[in-house]
């Protein structure tokens, strides 16, 4: 695990080419603003060894589905759109770093869908290191080796969609990573990113044919961040689609204490991860509690599963 520097902000130029491996760099950012009646997530993902970027942006703004997916060509050959500060666009879709491990501005533009998202600091970023155990054959598999760190935002924002003009005020989350990433070996994972008043929480638990069952994560309050050392799936309530509705999550932080959480789905959107439709990754913008303390907060419970 390197040091963070301003520059990890950015894209990382000349991965290394010593293997056949996947080696992606991506963003990811959401919304979540109950009031304004507007949930969202943003990805870029950029793939070295393929020479392709995939802009994504998915989410309900009024009931109504908002969607943009784009397949680009990468290093882009139009780099007209480009000017100081901004990182990736497809002229549609863009992401700005105004300050970096501070302030990042998304913008979209697309027929008469606008939208304008400031993010802000609202805690330190987080790195995790590479793996969840410092096993060597883990830290040895360069297929999952990457460099990777998520950080709880504020946002604020103004949306142009279906003749209404919104404006979003809320916290936020965000991750970024790079590095070698090859997911097809993974079984499925649950990737959860709660902000409560009093702190943001981001854990995972991932299962893997070859690694088992991998399971951290941090929480963020004024008074610092904790580790979270384990993550348990207690249960996954489905709707009669199949899809999951509610989760109960326990999680063990670095001082051995316990909390349980209870996320119930509020709205979603579903994601085919391959043309098949075998691999779905269910974005689950969900009401999370706080069993022990009875607090609320919002967030996003996802679902990757091979059905």
């Amino acid at each position: 695990m390197n040091t963070l520097t301003d520059h990890d902000e950015y894209l990382h130029l000349g991965y290394p080419r010593q293997t056949e491996s996947k080696w992606k760099e991506n963003y990811y950012f959401n919304f979540i603003d109950r009031e304004a009646d507007a949930v969202g997530i943003i990805h870029f993902s950029i793939r070295r060894d393929t020479g392709r970027a995939i802009f994504n942006l998915q989410g309900r703004i009024g009931g109504e589905r908002l969607r943009h997916t784009n397949n680009i060509t990468w290093p882009a050959t139009d780099r007209s759109a480009f000017k100081e500060g901004v990182v990736l666009t497809d002229g549609c879709l863009t992401l700005e770093i105004v300050e970096p491990h501070k302030k990042q501005r998304i913008t979209f533009e697309k027929d008469t869908t606008k939208l304008d998202l400031n993010y802000t600091r609202r805690f330190d970023v987080y790195q995790y290191t590479h793996h969840n155990e410092a096993d060597a054959e883990v830290e040895s598999d360069v297929n999952m080796s990457i460099e990777h760190y998520e950080q709880g935002l504020h946002l604020n924002g103004k949306v142009e969609f279906g003749g209404k003009n919104i404006e979003i005020n809320c916290l936020a989350h965000r991750d970024h990573s790079w590095g070698y990433r090859d997911e097809s070996g993974i079984v499925g994972w649950n990737w959860i990113a709660i902000q409560f008043e009093s702190a943001t929480l981001n854990f995972t638990r991932t299962v893997s044919h070859k690694l088992g069952v991998m399971g951290n994560g941090f929480i963020s309050t004024v008074d610092g961040t904790k580790t979270i050392v384990t993550v348990e799936v207690n249960e996954v309530i489905n709707d009669d689609k199949g899809e999951p509705d509610i989760a109960k999550y326990t999680i063990t932080d670095e001082d051995g204490a316990k909390t349980d959480f209870t996320a119930k789905r509020f709205t979603s959107v579903v994601i085919p991860m391959n043309k098949a439709r075998t691999t779905m990754c269910y974005e689950n913008f969900s009401e999370f509690t706080n069993e022990s303390t009875g607090e609320t907060g919002l967030g996003i419970d996802e679902h990757m599963l091979n059905v």
